[in-house]
């Protein structure tokens, strides 16, 4: 492996992106998710190069000790598709932990939804929250979307409907992760998944008013 060595020479801990610098060099697009990396080409690509370019960056992952949980490769005449998972390392400070069906879950968001009604017209202040979603990960890179919801209908959330579920199973969540939880979306520290630029500064502004920590914990 050619870049082995001058990897090797580089005792520090790199990046996760770090190992994926020939890709970028070679024209790939890469996508990243937490810890899931996509990586496509288009256009024709030496199979042997792509190969040596792959096993490089699978060594390089597992000499510095990095668990790798998903690989998929799929290479036609015009269009290259790689994708590398590496298990999430959860750092203290960061995780929000759930109780789900009695097992305890540390768990990394990273994108979340807001949606409202009205009880008039879609104007503020009428508009209150009927459902919050945040999307997590595990380290093994499964799903747990957290979903608080009022009740049938997408009713106004109060501190009387709100229910807390991951794939509709009621949740336990206490108050030091709900109150990440609201820090982490009324400072849009995380992906919005709301399109509309002006709905969603609205949905935003709702939301920092109207929700709190103390709501949202079950």
């Amino acid at each position: 492996m050619k870049h082995l060595k001058k990897f090797n020479e580089n005792k520090s801990e790199m990046a996760l992106e770090d190992y994926f610098v020939e890709f970028v060099d070679e024209g790939f697009t890469i996508e990243r998710k937490l810890n899931e990396f996509k990586l496509k080409y288009n256009g024709e690509i030496d199979f042997n190069h792509l190969l040596e370019m792959y096993n490089d960056v699978i060594t390089k992952l597992q000499a510095y000790d990095k668990d790798i949980t998903k690989t998929e490769f799929s290479y036609k005449k015009f269009v290259t598709n790689i994708l590398i998972e590496v298990k999430n390392i959860i750092k203290e400070g960061v995780e929000i932990e759930i109780e789900l069906r009695g097992e305890k879950l540390k768990l990394i968001p990273h994108a979340y939804t807001l949606y409202g009604n009205s009880t008039t017209s879609w104007t503020y202040p009428d508009l209150f929250i009927s459902c919050i979603i945040l999307f997590c990960k595990d380290e093994n890179n499964q799903n747990y979307n957290i979903q608080w919801d009022g009740g049938i209908n997408y009713n106004k959330i109060t501190e009387y409907n709100v229910r807390a579920k991951v794939r509709n199973v009621n949740i336990r969540i206490d108050l030091e992760s709900t109150k990440k939880v609201f820090d982490i979306i009324k400072n849009n520290k995380i992906e919005s998944r709301n399109t509309d630029d002006q709905h969603s500064i609205i949905l935003l502004d709702t939301f920092s008013k109207v929700i709190t920590p103390e709501l949202l914990t079950k």
